[in-house]
């Protein structure tokens, strides 16, 4: 009975950590796919960050700016820091996209925004390949190439 719960419980690890593996480039190319759609579609304009807006976490508040366009639409971003970081961006000009269609629907164009999370997860993924490839490629070397 043990031996039985031991291997179920192995198994069942194995397929959690095989569904995180296939899990992460998904959720990458994803949110790549969002931010180029984004690019195309919607129309780029200049906004000023009025203020910030303010959110509760477990680990605490997180704080993201509230950026307002020319023609008055209120984006809030995406990414959420400290309280100091978005004082200290308050008045700064930034990059939103906007909905040509409906122009009170906007993202922020910024790195943290749009591009950073495509870009941990996709180099989280090549660095999952290359490490396979690298540990095949020694097992290959060690067993004779069979």
């Amino acid at each position: 009975m043990k031996k039985w719960l031991l291997s179920c419980l192995g198994y069942t690890l194995c397929a959690v950590i095989v569904l995180l593996v296939c899990a992460v480039p998904v959720v990458g190319c994803y949110e790549l796919g969002k931010t180029l759609w984004y690019l195309t579609q919607y129309e780029d304009q200049t906004g000023t960050v009025v203020g910030y807006k303010s959110k509760q976490f477990k680990q605490g508040t997180k704080y993201a700016c509230v950026v307002k366009t020319a023609d008055g639409t209120r984006i809030t971003a995406r990414w959420y820091g400290s309280k100091d970081w978005c004082e200290r961006q308050q008045g700064k000009q930034v990059s939103v996209l906007i909905n040509p269609e409906k122009p009170q629907e906007g993202v922020v164009n910024s790195l943290m925004d749009r591009w950073l999370l495509p870009a941990v997860l996709l180099g989280l993924t090549s660095l999952l390949v290359v490490g396979y490839l690298k540990k095949r490629k020694t097992g290959l070397v060690q067993t004779g190439g069979t």
